[in-house]
């Protein structure tokens, strides 16, 4: 074997243990990241389910917690508990008297019927009186909304705030003509009403 010959065969050999070193590495590494990135996945998967349990389970001993204490605090604290009471028909009168709540101007947009009407029903409470919010429905949307106090003498009251008259709601008939309003530009047939005490 000439000189040529023997270089050409180290080369030779030299190439195919290259490759075969450059295979086995790549090989290795492919298989080294495959397991590695597995296994780092699950135990960063594991340790994520498992702070969330543990938030989830902290917020509610928290809440249970929290809880827990505005009911004992609740029940040793009656303080700001009160009791409304219907009125008599005579005490609902001297309530209205004595309301400052009429005397406000309508104010379109700003100060309504449904500002008056929870004026009132504030003012009645705050002094012990039972006093209901009347959602009334007219046709196309559009609506009014009064007072009503339920009596122990004289039954259920409507009152229209704005005035502090005593006032008849009944469904199928105008409210501004069964009260003696002046008619109003749309068209103010009681649909229906709904009372919140």
């Amino acid at each position: 074997m000439d000189s040529n010959q023997k270089l050409g065969a180290i080369l030779g050999w030299t190439m195919a243990i290259v490759m075969l070193c450059s295979g086995t590495a790549f090989i290795s590494y492919n298989y080294g990241q495959h397991i590695g990135y597995s296994s780092g996945y699950q135990s960063g998967h594991q340790a994520t389910l498992s702070q969330t349990d543990a938030q989830i389970q902290a917020k509610q001993t928290d809440y249970q917690a929290g809880y827990e204490a505005g009911r004992q605090a609740a029940l040793k604290d009656t303080s700001n508990r009160f009791s409304l009471r219907n009125p008599t028909f005579q005490e609902m009168l001297e309530l209205l008297a004595r309301d400052k709540t009429s005397e406000h101007k309508y104010i379109p947009g700003e100060y309504v019927c449904v500002d008056f009407s929870h004026e009132v029903n504030n003012n009645a409470e705050a002094q012990g009186i039972r006093c209901a919010v009347v959602d009334i429905f007219y046709p196309e949307g559009k609506g009014h909304t009064i007072v009503a106090f339920e009596t122990t003498d004289k039954g259920l009251q409507f009152v229209e705030p704005q005035f502090d008259h005593l006032v008849t709601v009944e469904v199928g008939k105008s409210y501004s003509q069964a009260n003696g309003y002046k008619t109003p530009p749309g068209d103010d047939t009681i649909l229906r009403y709904l009372i919140t005490w």
